[in-house]
């Protein structure tokens, strides 16, 4: 009888027939059946979970751009911003009935060179032409400048000069630098630079401005005069000869006004109109909305306006004290021109006024599709560049008087 190799084999059984030995994997200890129930019953559970995580997912994916289009496309939360100045624009038009014509980029960069709260940057002034001169100066006391200069920084047409007010000479110079600017009414020239108030150590600042913009129309019009009557806001009728103009424009009607587009001009200008659906001569509320126009198409119209050739005089001192923009020692007053030029068949070409007609039909020509639209009540009009959001000329036509 032999012995075995090792002590194990030695002191171990044999194996019976019926027997055979476990490999050595299988001595692993055994999962009993109830765990294996427990842990069969996690699986749906898990199932669950992953099917809502894709779910969430795919909910994320559809919703925030869903959502984001709606936040962009939605009126309400869109940021439109003011005219500008228009909060002055409603004072001077609530204390006025006459006409009133201002460029408000000529005065807020005026107002940000005297370090005014309402602007501390230079406005958009459009580039002089042919048609538009915009010019503005500051005639400051001597003595403020040889003590402290007011002036926080310099913007384009707008000019410093340093005058004495208390003597006849210094108080004439800001009637003189009118009359060399092409203001020719006596009544704008008269007063402004007399600012003193006797008083030796108070500084005065004269701020005057001058804005002339004349509109040549491009295409061939002859200017036709039909007579008619102007609504005044009281509800009184005055005669007034109205010029037609007839052609493709654009037009809409919004809930206050109806904004028509004039874009036929010389150096790249246009001309809206507001026409407000009541005759009571408020202005209501204006925003940069009511000049998008770019979704209305465009339609022929035989539009009735009263002769635009205005000349507005406004001294803005006061308002502008109103509202908390200009320092009591300040004079502003501001000279505002606005020409409608016509342009005869006369003085262009017979190739140019083809072209011209294929566009806008001349004022005589008569069309059973046309719509009138009559300006025989108090309107708004604005001029500006074209694709420019700056405003040239901003204006409340009151009376043709």
């Amino acid at each position: 009888m032999s012995v075995p190799p090792t002590p194990q084999t030695r002191y171990s059984l044999p194996p019976t027939p019926h027997q055979t030995r476990k490999p050595g994997y299988r001595c692993l200890p055994e999962i009993h059946a109830s765990r294996l129930a427990v842990s069969g019953s996690l699986r749906p559970k898990l199932g669950l979970l992953l099917l809502l995580v894709v779910v969430l997912v795919s909910l994320c994916f559809i919703l925030v751009p869903l959502l984001s289009k709606i936040s962009f496309s939605s009126p309400k939360t869109r940021n439109i911003p003011p005219l500008p100045l228009f909060s002055l624009f409603e004072h001077l038009s609530v204390s006025s009935p006459s006409t009133i014509l201002l460029s408000p980029d000529l005065i807020l960069s005026s107002l940000a060179m005297v370090g005014s709260s309402l602007s501390s940057n230079c406005g958009e002034l459009a580039r002089n032409s042919s048609s538009v001169r915009l010019a503005g100066r500051i005639f400051m006391e001597r003595k403020r400048k040889a003590r402290q200069s007011r002036l926080s920084r310099n913007c384009p047409g707008v000019e410093e000069e340093q005058v004495e007010f208390r003597t006849k000479q210094g108080s004439a110079r800001v009637g003189d630098w009118l009359q060399e600017s092409g203001v020719t009414d006596t009544l704008a020239n008269t007063d402004i630079g007399h600012t003193d108030t006797g008083d030796s150590d108070t500084d005065n600042t004269v701020i005057a401005t001058v804005a002339t913009i004349k509109l040549h129309l491009t295409v061939p019009s002859a200017p036709q005069s039909t007579p008619g009557h102007w609504v005044s806001p009281t509800g009184s009728l005055l005669p007034v000869k109205f010029t037609v103009l007839t052609g493709q424009y654009k037009v809409a009607s919004l809930p206050t006004y109806t904004t028509v587009l004039l874009d036929t001009f010389r150096d790249n200008l246009e001309l809206y109109l507001l026409l407000p659906h009541t005759k009571s001569g408020q202005i209501g509320h204006i925003t940069w909305d009511d000049f998008n126009l770019a979704s209305f198409g465009t339609t022929h119209l035989e539009i009735l306006l009263p002769p635009i050739s205005l000349v507005s005089h406004v001294t803005l001192s006061s308002s502008l004290h109103s509202l908390g923009h200009l320092s009591p020692d300040t004079t502003f007053t501001q000279h505002t021109a606005l020409h409608l030029i016509h342009m005869t068949s006369s003085h262009t070409n017979t190739s140019q006024a083809a072209a011209g007609e294929s566009h806008h039909q001349s004022p005589g020509s008569s069309s059973s599709s046309s719509t009138r639209l009559v300006f025989d009540h108090s309107f708004v009009l604005v001029v500006k560049e074209v694709d420019q959001d700056s405003v040239i000329l901003m204006g409340r036509y009151s009376s043709p008087s």
